[in-house]
């Protein structure tokens, strides 16, 4: 089967995408990739993917909350990845831009009702991929315009989240 996305979000105020599939075990999809460097940022909240260059090299196997990265130039230049969903059920998340520039960041894992204070994140935006933050559910959308420090306290199940923002190179 094909990876089939979903669009969770889509603000053209910050050329951000974010999309989502449900997939299973030996499901493989093939995405083109830049020569140069991931333009996207991929984890998952449920299952393992294994990641391969184009040529089947085996670049890692990804569990919740890991983000996927190629970084080595050798498997770049093939200009696309090979992703299998290696467990029964996997939740795959995609954050991109239409626009030419990278995005960047991290993604968070916090244990039910966890806290931790966000630094330095003016201009970028945060999405809950999976849980709830107090007074976040799962799928919002947050985009720091105004503010450089963010409190947050995951709730009963935890969080996991991401912090993006695009470079534009």
């Amino acid at each position: 089967m094909d990876w089939r996305f979903k669009q969770i979000h889509r603000s053209e105020e910050i050329d951000l995408t974010i999309t989502e599939t449900n997939v299973t075990f030996g499901d493989a999809f093939s995405p083109a990739t830049p020569a140069t460097r991931l333009s996207t940022m991929n984890w998952t909240t449920s299952g393992t993917v294994k990641l391969y260059s184009a040529n089947m090299d085996f670049i890692a196997e990804y569990g919740a909350g890991e983000r996927m990265m190629v970084s080595d130039p050798v498997h770049l230049a093939y200009s696309k990845a090979v992703l299998i969903a290696s467990s029964p059920e996997v939740k795959y998340y995609c954050l991109s831009g239409r626009i030419d520039g990278y995005w960047t960041g991290e993604v968070i894992t916090l244990s039910p009702n966890e806290s931790m204070s966000l630094t330095g994140i003016l201009g970028k935006a945060m999405f809950v991929s999976s849980g709830s933050l107090v007074g976040k559910d799962t799928h919002a959308l947050v985009h720091f315009k105004t503010l450089d420090t963010y409190d947050i306290q995951a709730g009963e199940e935890g969080a996991i989240l991401a912090i993006a923002f695009k470079e534009n190179e």
